[in-house]
C-alpha cells in the first residue's frame, strides 16, 4: 500500500547477538524449541526451525519518500533539512537534501513504523548559514502523517506559506 501526501538519506540498523542464539541454553546450535523462548509467532517451532518467517507481533517498517517542485529561484543549491518527528514520544530523525532543478526529491528507507503517526518538518536554507533560521531568513513548511499502514509519499511543491515554528525541530 501506497500513499502520497504532499532528500536522500540511506539509515543503517546493525544488531549485534552474542551467544549461539539458543534461548534455551541447551546447547543444541541447530535451532531452539518453544518450550523456554519467548517466541511469539505463529509458527510451530522444532529444534530444526530457522525461524524465518515474521513474527505476527512485529511492527513493519516502511519507505517514506518527498517530492516537491518550484523551489527555484531563489532555492536552487539550497540546502534542505528534514527533521521527521514520531507524534507520539517525539523521536527526531534528520535528514538533508538539497534543490536541484528546482525539486526536491529524496527517499528513506524503513523510515516509518506502521501504525505510528508522524509530522515531517522541513527548510530550505536560505541564508545558507548552515542552521535553520525561523522564515523570513529560511523558509519552512510542515505536513501531517496519519497513522502509517504503507509506504507514504510526501508531495509538496514551494509554497509562500511558511511555518514559523519549524526550526524548533532542528
Amino acid at each position: 500500500m501506497s500513499r502520497t501526501l504532499g532528500a536522500g538519506f540511506i539509515g543503517f540498523a546493525i544488531t549485534l547477538s552474542l551467544g549461539c542464539g539458543d534461548k534455551d541454553h541447551d546447547h543444541e546450535h541447530t535451532g531452539d524449541s518453544d518450550a523456554a523462548d519467548a517466541d511469539t509467532d505463529t509458527d510451530s517451532d522444532t529444534d530444526a526451525d530457522t525461524d524465518t518467517d515474521t513474527d505476527a507481533d512485529a511492527d513493519a517498517d516502511f519507505d517514506l519518500t518527498f517530492n516537491g517542485g518550484l523551489y527555484d529561484p531563489p532555492h536552487e543549491g539550497n540546502l534542505v533539512g528534514f527533521a521527521l518527528v514520531d507524534d507520539a514520544d517525539q523521536t527526531t530523525t534528520h535528514f538533508t537534501s538539497t534543490v536541484s532543478g528546482g525539486n526536491i526529491s529524496a527517499s528513506w528507507p524503513a523510515a516509518i513504523t506502521e501504525g505510528h503517526s508522524y509530522t515531517l518538518y522541513w527548510y530550505a536554507d536560505l541564508d545558507q548559514s548552515g542552521a535553520c533560521t525561523p522564515p523570513g531568513a529560511d523558509h519552512g513548511w510542515s505536513e501531517a502523517i496519519p497513522s502509517v499502514a504503507g509506504q507514504v509519499d510526501v508531495q509538496r511543491d514551494h509554497s509562500g506559506a511558511f511555518e514559523y515554528d519549524v526550526c524548533n525541530y532542528f
